[in-house]
């Protein structure tokens, strides 16, 4: 085998691992999204709650 196939070999082969390595990190990015997402979410009820909650004193 030339060296420029053995390459191209090498390089096709390490594909899936580069895209799996990829989706790994945007499913990682994703979920740190959604994370602060869902706290500053819970953040806005806590407030939301503590309005109620003094309503009558407002």
């Amino acid at each position: 085998m030339s060296d420029r196939r053995t390459a191209a070999i090498a390089m096709v082969g390490s594909l899936p691992v580069i895209a799996a390595i990829q989706s790994g990190a945007l499913i990682g990015a994703a979920a740190e999204h959604l994370g602060r997402l869902f706290i500053e979410n819970f953040k806005k009820f806590e407030v939301s709650e503590a309005i109620k909650a003094a309503g009558p004193q407002l």
